[in-house]
């Protein structure tokens, strides 16, 4: 029997899109060890109860500093026959190096997709497989008719956030325009300005939903949306799992980390300095203005939302992009 092992490290939405490499991986090989982030455990259990599970933190990729070496990883995985690391930065490239095992990983490029980058890699291996076939739920379309809105506040980054002020009035833009509820989605480090946003909005058609690591009963709840609006944050990756999701892109590579699937759709500036220097660790990120954001006003999110078509496109939206099926348009 084939020693194997699944590398994901990294944080939550690169584990939701991380779904069907690693189900192409575990149906290929009857099963495999999946060494992931101990914040990302609670989504392994849901979406891979079988498979084992070793959680692990890295400290170059903690947002604490803290966390075990990359040598001890090397260590760990020294027994393995072979290595699948869904992740490809340069600290990667070096463990890899250093492993007498088979080692497949994935390469680094902010203009692909990451669900492409883990095909590209390991189709040479397990041969061809559907990404859309191996994630949680088939491929959906843009919903035309909507009346439930999921707002998720969340945000991987803090330079992805989208202003407070602009979460409330878009809203309120909502509600006036004949939404049936709006409901509030956010994670437990979100409670504050969740509750902020609730007392906010002087309408009964509201409701407010705080993620845990209970995902199922998440997703139930998330699921009477008609589609989820939300930054670039593990929170809404999740939600994409379930229903379709219009992201919000300011400083994050949105042709790589957009949410998987034809039936979501992106709203960006697509600025020259995107991806944002918030992604390096030597660098300073200086930058006061955040314009990626604050011009991305809740009007234009309106009209994002209004757009008709469900076919993977890019169309311009006055100063923005909207992109529907990001993660397809390489098929398209």
């Amino acid at each position: 029997m084939i020693r194997t092992a699944i590398i994901k490290p990294d944080h939550l939405g690169d584990f939701i899109l991380a779904i069907p490499a690693i189900r192409a991986i575990l149906t290929e090989f009857g099963s495999a060890d999946i060494y992931c982030s101990h914040g990302s455990t609670f989504l392994k259990r849901h979406f891979f109860p079988a498979a084992s599970e070793h959680p692990i933190t890295l400290a170059y990729l903690s947002k604490l500093d803290d966390g075990m070496s990359t040598d001890s990883l090397v260590k760990q995985l020294s027994g393995y026959d072979l290595v699948f690391f869904l992740r490809g930065d340069n600290v990667m490239h070096s463990v890899a190096d250093q492993l007498r095992s088979f080692a497949v990983i994935s390469d680094h490029d902010d203009n692909i997709h990451e669900t492409v980058l883990h095909k590209k890699v390991i189709e040479p291996i397990l041969g061809r497989y559907s990404r859309s076939d191996l994630f949680h739920q088939q491929d959906r379309v843009w919903p035309e008719k909507r009346s439930t809105y999921g707002l998720c506040v969340s945000a991987g980054f803090f330079s992805n956030k989208w202003p407070v002020t602009y979460w409330h009035k878009l809203a309120m833009m909502l509600l006036a325009g004949g939404a049936a509820q709006v409901v509030l989605i956010g994670g437990q480090a979100e409670r504050i300005e969740l509750e902020m946003l609730f007392r906010g909005i002087p309408s009964d058609k509201k409701r407010m939903v705080v993620g845990d690591t209970n995902v199922r009963e998440f997703l139930a709840d998330v699921s009477t949306c008609d589609v989820v609006i939300g930054t670039d944050s593990g929170t809404l990756h999740i939600c994409s799992s379930v229903v379709p999701t219009l992201g919000i892109f300011t400083s994050s590579p949105w042709r790589r980390y957009a949410p998987f699937g034809r039936g979501n759709r992106v709203i960006t500036l697509d600025l020259d300095c995107s991806p944002c220097v918030q992604f390096s660790r030597s660098t300073l990120n200086a930058c006061l203005s955040r314009e990626c954001g604050v011009m991305l006003k809740p009007k234009m999110v309106i009209d994002a939302l209004e757009l008709s078509g469900s076919q993977p496109q890019v169309r311009n939206l006055g100063l923005a992009k909207v992109v529907d099926g990001v993660s397809h348009l390489d098929n398209a």
